[in-house]
Order: C-alpha cells, then sequence, then structure tokens
C-alpha cells in the first residue's frame, strides 16, 4: 500500500485511526487508503470534463453580402438587386 501511496508513510498513525472509524470500517485497505489521503486533500481525485473542442473557427463566418458586392449588383445588375431587395435577401447595416 505505501508502495502505491507514499504519502501514507507519514501519516500512518492518522490513517490508522481513520480505519479504526465505524463509518470507514467496511473498506478494504486500498479504498480506505484512497478515501483517507483525497479527505485530507493530499491526492485530488481524477475527474473527467467535457472533450476539448476541435478543430474550426470559433465564430461563424459571414455568409453575408458586402457593401462592396451591393454597390457592384446595384450597378452591374439592377433587376437581380432588385429581386433580392424585395426578398429580403440583402440588409443594409446602420
Amino acid at each position: 500500500m505505501i508502495e502505491s501511496h507514499p504519502q501514507l508513510k507519514e501519516l500512518w498513525s492518522d490513517f490508522e485511526e481513520f480505519r479504526s472509524d465505524p463509518d470507514n470500517k467496511g473498506m478494504n485497505m486500498k479504498t480506505s487508503a484512497k478515501a483517507f489521503l483525497v479527505e485530507k486533500g493530499i491526492l485530488e481525485p481524477q475527474r473527467k470534463g467535457l472533450e476539448k473542442p476541435t478543430g474550426g473557427p470559433r465564430a461563424p463566418v459571414s455568409t453575408g453580402m458586402t457593401t462592396e458586392d451591393i454597390k457592384n449588383l446595384r450597378e452591374t445588375n439592377f433587376k437581380k438587386y432588385e429581386e433580392m431587395l424585395a426578398k429580403g435577401q440583402i440588409k443594409f447595416s446602420s
């Protein structure tokens, strides 16, 4: 037990007292050692968190038309510009 948790060597008397507590009587040696070390704050339990995000941009890429694109469309293809304006596909930012 001390090989896997060398911290117990210095706290062996406290550990024996912990094991003699009626609440901890039924635990096997390995489980009680881990519980003792966690309770003392020496051994932090390993907790799995959420998956790390993988790849891709953090913000969605804007797919709208730029003001330059809108100006170019208005000047070169006015009919298409009016159609897109009527459908609400072109939005003007203030």
